[in-house]
């Protein structure tokens, strides 16, 4: 189960050889931290890079979770599970999606518009001097 909003971030959940994965990316704080059976493995802050990689020992066995900002206006995710260069899991979600009534997707595209009009507000105050 993969769910993305701007208030809880992205939640990610994954079962794998009798072990649950859980994913927490804050799309406010770039915080990923990742869970395997409730307890906390793994923890990066991730702001300037669409692709982050935590290291998991399983059973014995080395994984690499990635998760990746494959559009950034969207916020499609997706999150993979590999075993050396084998994908084993995937999951993936957007932010906009069919799924979602018309008035949410607006309200998501109205969020990241005021969002880049701060930040280029602050940015033209910062460098016109």
């Amino acid at each position: 189960m993969t769910q993305i909003t701007m208030r809880q971030g992205l939640w990610c959940h994954l079962q794998h050889e009798g072990h649950d994965i859980a994913v927490h990316c804050s799309l406010w704080s770039g915080k990923e931290v990742v869970y395997v059976d409730d307890h906390p493995v793994s923890e990066h802050r991730n702001l300037f890079r669409f692709t982050g990689r935590h290291a998991l020992r399983l059973n014995d066995q080395d994984y690499t979770l990635e998760v990746e900002v494959e559009n950034p206006f969207t916020y499609r995710t997706e999150v993979r599970l590999k075993k050396g260069a084998r994908t084993v899991k995937r999951e993936s979600t957007s932010m906009l999606s069919r799924n979602n009534s018309l008035f949410k997707n607006i309200a998501v595209i109205a969020g990241i518009a005021a969002l880049g009009a701060v930040f280029g507000y602050f940015a033209v105050m910062l460098f016109a001097g």
